[in-house]
């Protein structure tokens, strides 16, 4: 397992190199004089050129992207344009509380969803499976906004069970207010449930139609022990995979009902920062989420060779 975490830590490496060009690249496409977004419209053009040059924007472009790069590994990514807060402790703070966010979501996620698909599997072409498939399906289908706009109207607005806004006071941590975190993490559930329910589906009906099920089966084992003991392993391989890879989309997720309930995630700070085109936010806010990407991505790798240790002597 080592070694195939070291075969994997230089494509890691690679993604994030390329991340980072790209984002830079991206970030000077925007016609943006930070000096005069930060002094304002009013502001004498001798004084924006002074703060350009203070900030080093007015520098070649390659000789930008090294001191930015240079700064990022110490952690140092300037101070926000229109907050005129350092953007290192700005952006932890928001990726804290977005990560509360995604936690509390996966916590329900995972065992609905592999329950679920571990029932529907076990009784494929049944009743039961077919309820499931359908509910799956409905819910997969529904976006996170009419998700969160619905139970929004339900549970803030009629029935009042709720609050309706997640939004924190100062640095409060989203933990402080538990209440606060009940809709948005349902919604995130409710979005991604009936993805990851499908694929335990599919995985468990193809795992109980193998051969060494087969042979479990003749030898008289009990159908509890077949599932838990040799089905059950094999058939969470591609969902863990899928789980892995879908955190991705769940960030695009967050975004969305972190708008809508007014969380104050690190999704929110990126829509703000780009109406207000705060650039060392947005750079340093899309570096994160591309390391997040590539080390998830790292994860569900070493966790399908230990799922798998046929996946692991292949791949070294």
């Amino acid at each position: 397992m080592l070694r195939l975490a070291l075969l994997r830590l230089p494509f890691f490496a690679l993604t994030i190199v390329v991340s980072s060009v790209l984002i830079f690249l991206a970030s000077e496409v925007l016609p943006i004089n930070v000096g005069r977004n930060m002094l304002g419209t009013f502001a004498p053009q001798a004084a924006v050129d002074a703060l350009n040059h203070q900030l080093g924007t007015d520098l070649p472009m390659v000789e930008r992207y090294g001191r930015w790069v240079g700064k990022a590994v110490t952690g140092d990514f300037g101070n926000s344009t229109s907050q005129h807060l350092p953007v290192g402790p700005l952006i932890l703070r928001r990726a804290a509380n977005s990560a509360v966010l995604a936690l509390a979501g996966l916590v329900l996620i995972l065992p609905i969803a592999l329950v679920l698909g571990t029932i529907a599997g076990l009784t494929a072409g049944k009743a039961t499976d077919r309820v499931i498939s359908v509910v799956s399906l409905i819910l997969t289908s529904t976006p996170e906004f009419v998700v969160g706009v619905l139970l929004l109207l339900v549970f803030a607005v009629h029935w009042r069970l709720l609050p309706g806004s997640s939004a924190l006071i100062g640095a409060a941590s989203p933990l402080a207010a538990p209440l606060k975190l009940v809709l948005p993490a349902v919604t995130l559930a409710l979005v991604d449930v009936g993805y990851i329910a499908r694929m335990m589906r599919a995985s468990m009906i193809e795992v109980m139609a193998s051969p060494y099920i087969r042979a479990a089966r003749l030898r008289g084992f009990s159908p509890a022990r077949i599932v838990f003991r040799h089905a059950l392993r094999n058939a969470m391989v591609t969902p863990i995979t899928v789980i892995m890879i879908h955190i991705n989309w769940l960030i695009g997720g967050i975004v969305v009902i972190e708008a809508i309930y007014g969380y104050p995630g690190l999704g929110q700070l990126m829509l703000s920062a780009a109406s207000a085109k705060d650039v060392p936010v947005l750079e340093a806010g899309a570096l994160l989420f591309a390391l997040v990407a590539a080390a998830t991505q790292l994860l569900a790798d070493l966790l399908q060779a230990w799922l798998q240790p046929r996946l692991r002597s292949a791949s070294a």
